[in-house]
C-alpha cells in the first residue's frame, strides 16, 4: 500500500510503502548543479537532512534522485559509504553527498558492484566471458591448496567445559532428548520443553565459564602479590595456552625447514627501541660511511633565512645534507636523479645483507618529480613499483605536490568520525555543548588537520577546510539555516576558532619548537 506522497521542496519528494517487510522510505531528489550557487547547495542539503531525520531509523530508506555530483574512487578515505568502483574525481557536490551519506549511515550502492560492459564508462579488453568457469577452476585450486597446507580447522573444547563437564553432560542430554522428542512429536509442548532445556545449559555454561574465570584471575592475582613469578606464569599459560613459534625463510622458491626461536627481545620490552636503534644507526653507518650522494641544504640559523645572498657566505652558512629519513623502521631515501637513488639502495641493500635483515619489496616504492619518464629502479634485480603519490606517517605525498588529494583524505575521514559519533554524542540530549564540544576537538579537529604544521595551503584549500569545520559546528549546536546565524556566533557560541585560526596555531607552535632547537 502506497501512503499519500509529501513534497518537503520542489527538490525533495517522499513517498512510504507499507511492505510485507515493512516500511520502505523512497526520497526521490534532484540536486543543484555544481555552478549553482553555495546558497542554493545548502538549502537543498539542509532540507535533505531534514528529511532523512524525520524517517525512523528502524524502517528502510531509498534516496532516489540526480545529485549532479560526481564521488570518485577514494574508497580509503570514505569507507562507509564509498565502494570501490568508484569513477573519476570527487567534485564539491560529490563531498557534499558523501559527507551526508556518512553521517546518515547510507552507502552509494552503485559503487559497490561492477556493472555490465554496456553500461560501465571504460570497457577492458575481453576475449571470454565464462566467468564461471574461471571461478570454479580458482576457487577448487585455492581450496586444495589450503586443505593440503592448513589442513581442516578442529573446534577444541575449553577449559571452563572440561572442568565442570560433570556438571554439565545431563544438562546436554536432557536438552538432546528434548530435541528428539521436538523432531519425533513437533507440538507446542514438547518445543516449550526443548526452550527450557536449551535455557538451562545456556545458563549453567555461563555460571561454570564465569566462575571458572573468575578463580583464574583470582590465582593469577595472587600469585602476583605474593611475588610467585612460577605460580603467575603457569596461571597465564592456563588462560591463554601454550603457542610454539616456528619460522620458516625462504631463498628462491624454496622453503627451509622449520626451526624454533630461542632468543629475542619480547615485545613490549623497555630495552627493544634503544636496541633496534643503535642496530639501526649502525646499519646506516656502514651503508653509507662513504657516500657523498643525497640533497645539499643550506642553512642559517641568524635571521633572514630568505636572503639568497646570506645563504651563500662561507663562514656562517651551514651545509647539510639529507640522505635518508627516518621513522621507527622505516627509511625514506632521497637523491636527486634515478642513478643517484639506484647507488643508495645498492648500498643499503648490501648493509642489509651483510647483517641479514630483508626489506619488504613489495612496500618498497619509488616516486619522482619533474621527471616525464618512469624512473627504473630495482633492488636485487626486483623493479620497484613507481608512484605518483605515497601515504606516510598519515599522510598523502604526491610527486606534482598536488595537496587536494590530502585535503579530501582529511575530510573524508574527518566525516567518517563524526559519522560514528552522531548517535553516541552529538545527538544525546544529556550531554551539554562544551562536552561535545571537547570531544569534537579531540576526535574530529585532530584528525582534520594532522600534520598541519608542514602544510603548504591555498586560500582554496584552507576554505574548503573550514567550510567543513563550520558544517560540523552547525551540526552539534543544532543550528539550522533557517536561524541565519552567522559563521562568527557560531564559533563564539562553541567556544573553538576557525579551522583557519587552527592550522596557524600548530604552524606556530612547531615553529616554536623548531626555534629552541639545537643547531646540528
Amino acid at each position: 500500500m502506497v501512503e499519500p506522497g509529501s513534497t518537503e521542496s520542489e527538490r525533495v519528494m517522499h513517498i512510504k510503502l507499507n511492505t510485507d517487510l515493512g516500511p520502505t522510505n523512497l526520497l526521490s531528489v534532484y540536486a543543484p548543479t555544481l555552478t549553482s550557487s553555495t546558497d542554493a547547495k545548502d538549502t537543498f542539503y539542509s532540507q535533505l537532512d531534514d528529511a532523512i531525520k524525520h524517517i525512523p531509523s528502524n524502517e528502510v530508506l531509498i534516496l532516489l534522485g540526480d545529485f549532479n555530483a560526481r564521488v570518485g574512487n577514494d574508497q580509503g578515505s570514505w569507507p562507509d559509504c564509498l565502494g570501490h568502483f568508484g569513477v573519476g574525481k570527487c567534485n564539491e557536490n560529490g563531498q557534499r553527498l558523501l559527507e551526508l551519506c556518512t553521517y546518515h549511515h547510507l552507502c552509494i550502492t552503485n559503487t559497490f558492484f561492477g556493472v555490465k560492459l554496456h553500461h560501465s564508462p571504460k570497457l577492458g579488453d575481453c576475449l571470454e566471458l565464462n566467468t564461471e568457469d574461471h571461478w570454479s577452476h580458482i576457487k577448487d585450486k585455492t581450496l586444495a591448496a589450503a586443505l593440503k597446507a592448513f589442513g581442516r580447522n578442529v573446534r577444541k573444547s575449553q577449559d571452563w567445559f572440561n572442568t565442570h563437564i560433570v556438571t554439565l553432560q545431563p544438562l546436554i542430554e536432557a536438552k538432546r532428548n528434548a530435541l528428539q522428542n521436538y523432531q519425533r512429536n513437533p507440538s507446542p509442548s514438547s518445543m516449550e520443553a526443548l526452550r527450557e532445556a536449551r535455557h538451562r545449559v545456556n545458563e549453567k555454561c555461563n555460571i561454570c565459564a564465569n566462575n571458572f574465570w573468575m578463580n583464574l584471575c583470582a590465582e593469577i592475582q595472587s600469585a602476583a602479590d605474593t611475588g610467585n613469578s612460577r605460580g603467575m606464569s603457569e596461571g597465564m599459560k592456563k588462560a591463554i595456552e601454550t603457542y610454539t613459534v616456528q619460522v620458516l625463510t625462504t631463498q628462491n622458491i624454496y622453503w627451509s625447514e622449520a626451526f624454533d626461536i630461542n632468543s629475542g627481545v619480547k615485545q613490549g620490552c623497555v630495552l627493544a627501541p634503544t636496541l633496534f636503534n643503535i642496530f639501526f644507526s649502525l646499519l646506516l653507518n656502514h651503508a653509507f660511511e662513504s657516500s657523498e650522494e643525497g640533497i645539499l641544504i643550506r642553512s642559517r640559523s641568524d635571521g633572514k633565512l630568505f636572503h639568497p645572498a646570506r645563504l651563500r657566505a662561507k663562514t656562517k652558512a651551514r651545509k647539510v645534507a639529507i640522505r635518508d629519513l627516518l621513522f621507527a623502521d622505516d627509511v625514506a631515501l632521497v637523491a636527486h636523479s634515478a642513478e643517484k637513488l639506484q647507488l643508495l639502495l645498492n648500498q643499503f641493500s648490501d648493509a642489509c645483507e651483510a647483517v641479514r635483515l630483508t626489506s619488504s619489496l613489495e612496500k618498497t616504492k619509488v616516486m619522482s618529480q619533474d621527471n616525464a619518464a618512469t624512473p627504473a629502479v630495482t633492488i636485487e634485480d626486483y623493479i620497484l613499483e613507481a608512484v605518483t603519490q605515497f601515504t606516510y606517517l598519515g599522510c598523502t605525498t604526491s610527486n606534482n605536490n598536488y595537496f587536494e588529494l590530502e585535503i579530501g583524505k582529511r575530510i573524508g575521514k574527518a566525516a567518517t568520525n563524526m559519522a560514528k559519533l552522531s548517535t553516541r554524542v552529538w545527538e544525546n540530549k544529556k550531554l551539554t555543548t562544551q562536552t561535545k564540544v571537547a570531544v569534537y576537538r579531540a576526535c574530529i579537529v585532530s584528525t582534520l588537520i594532522f600534520g598541519s604544521q608542514s602544510w603548504i595551503t591555498y586560500a582554496s584549500q584552507e576554505k574548503r577546510l573550514n567550510i567543513f569545520h563550520m558544517r560540523c559546528l552547525r551540526r552539534i549546536l543544532s543550528i539550522s539555516w533557517t536561524d541565519k546565524v552567522s559563521n562568527n556566533e557560531v564559533l563564539a557560541r562553541s567556544n573553538i576558532p576557525s579551522s583557519f585560526t587552527l592550522v596557524r596555531q600548530r604552524r606556530l607552535r612547531w615553529l616554536g619548537d623548531a626555534y629552541r632547537m639545537e643547531d646540528g
